[in-house]
């Protein structure tokens, strides 16, 4: 259910549950006089109107998510009879923060907590509403930073043909005024809650508008891995491309590269936060995975397998298109080879040794995720494809175990 229809829905419903001190806001509107029933009823007088409390609920859910780093509380705002110190009472408007459809269980502290985040939502002009906060934002299968969003809005040109809508970057977020004047305070007006639905349904059509304009621009760069003010060493050694001023991104498209990162922008980001390690993709038989291994193996470094990928440190864009040539253009001829686990690298030098007096060369030792974590194997090609590799084995385990017992 949206927020528009929750308001119809809650607001202006008959009062129907007790004041919590801790829950209520500045937000009120006087009690009607009581008349004889024949008579008009007086409109009361009121200091918010139903877009305040869009804009409030917007920034109750950032500084609640700040403080107790949870995305999910939602608000009821319902209409409640109260009286602050010696003032006559009023209709006070109570932010029952919700998850699911539970009150919160609040201890002391966290009531105090809650109270300081509604005096610090409510001491300045409620006119601008949180439309992008540091909020994660997901779209399918993405989950794009809301720290990154809120960079790049900077550079998205934000358009509207309704000059009187207004936006900032404040300290909610990136913030958006579509109130048809700038407030100077909470205005005091008759309370017209029929009329405040009708045009909250108009300010809600024109935030989505707005909305779903930055979304489809936002996402359009994160998918084409954009970033702010990269260094550049980061631009020279991934070849990026300046897009506009301090905004970069690939300059080059490899699926291979940037698939197992799950797209362009979360490899770049990898990048810059100082990995040097990238996942490239090998056919995960034996056979391939021994003469893949067999390119980069030797007594200082030991390949290693992800899944279905070669983990292997680069320095540069350069070096890793270079190794995907050399894993391209290893030969697909058939082969036989004899694979199976060691349990210590020392056990290393003694295999090789065994092997090689066996005449089988063609000897590699690599690291593959398994069943057990990240397991080392010794894998040998065999020159003559009738051998039996189960015998193959037997033979260099025996011949090991004797040699190092």
């Amino acid at each position: 259910m949206d927020f528009c229809n929750i308001i119809k829905i809650e607001l202006f419903k008959t009062i129907m549950t007790e004041a919590n001190p801790y829950f209520v806001t500045p937000l009120y509107r006087d009690i009607p006089a009581q008349t004889p029933s024949l008579q008009p009823i007086p409109v009361s007088k009121s200091n918010y109107n139903i877009y305040n409390l869009y804009v409030l609920r917007t920034r109750l859910e950032v500084l609640t998510r700040r403080q107790w780093h949870h995305s999910d509380i939602h608000f009821i705002f319902e209409s409640i009879e109260y009286a602050f110190n010696d003032e006559p009472k009023r209709l006070y408007i109570q932010a029952r923060p919700t998850i699911g459809d539970k009150t919160l269980d609040l201890n002391l502290a966290q009531l105090k907590q809650y109270q300081a985040m509604i005096k610090a939502a409510t001491n300045t002009p409620l006119d601008y509403a949180v439309m992008f906060s540091n909020k994660d934002y997901r779209y399918e299968d993405l989950v794009i930073s809301g720290d990154w969003i809120l960079n790049v809005l900077v550079y998205i040109p934000f358009t509207s043909q309704d000059p009187t809508i207004k936006h900032r970057f404040g300290e909610y977020g990136f913030e958006v005024n579509v109130y048809p004047y700038n407030n100077t305070g909470y205005p005091s007006y008759p309370a017209d809650d029929y009329n405040d639905i009708k045009n909250l349904d108009d300010y809600i059509g024109k935030l989505t508008d707005i909305r779903v304009a930055l979304e489809n621009e936002f996402v359009r760069w994160f998918k084409r891995g954009v970033v702010i003010e990269p260094t550049t060493d980061i631009i020279q050694s991934w070849d990026l491309k300046a897009i506009k001023p301090k905004v970069y991104q690939l300059n080059w498209i490899d699926r291979r590269i940037t698939d197992p990162f799950n797209g362009r922008w979360y490899f770049i980001n990898s990048r810059i936060m100082g990995s040097k390690s990238v996942l490239l993709p090998v056919d995960s038989n034996l056979v391939m995975l021994h003469r893949v291994a067999k390119l980069f193996y030797n007594q200082e470094y030991i390949p290693s397998f992800y899944i279905k990928y070669l983990k292997i440190k680069v320095q540069n864009y350069k070096e890793t298109n270079s190794i995907l040539k050399k894993i391209e253009n290893i030969s697909d001829e058939i082969g036989k080879v004899a694979v199976f686990r060691v349990t210590m690298t020392k056990f290393i030098p003694a295999y090789t040794k065994i092997a090689k007096d066996m005449d089988l060369n063609n000897i590699v030792f690599y690291y593959r995720d398994g069943v057990y974590g990240k397991e080392l194997f010794c894998s040998c090609e065999l020159s003559d494809l009738d051998l039996d590799v189960q015998i193959i084995i037997h033979k260099i385990q025996r011949q090991t175990l004797k040699y190092i017992s």
